[in-house]
């Protein structure tokens, strides 16, 4: 594989309030050892090395960055 790192910059209008309602925040299913479900992504890595199976969104992820993250930027 080609080593590659991807920047990119987003625009928001506000921060969003839980997880569901931003635009990077996006679920995949699963499967492991006979369980199946959907797990929770984000666009910008913030759930990367963690285990987000069943997170649906439905509050903000501990580990979101996004406030601090210098490629986000709130738009007025």
């Amino acid at each position: 594989m080609i080593r590659h790192r991807i920047e990119m910059t987003v625009y928001l209008e506000r921060y969003p309030r839980y997880c569901q309602e931003c635009p990077l925040f996006y679920q995949t299913p699963y499967a492991c050892h006979g369980e199946r479900g959907m797990q929770g992504c984000c666009r910008l890595g913030y759930m990367e090395r963690t285990d987000v199976r069943d997170f649906y969104g439905e509050r903000m992820f501990p580990g979101c960055r996004m406030k601090t993250d210098k490629n986000v930027i709130i738009e007025k």
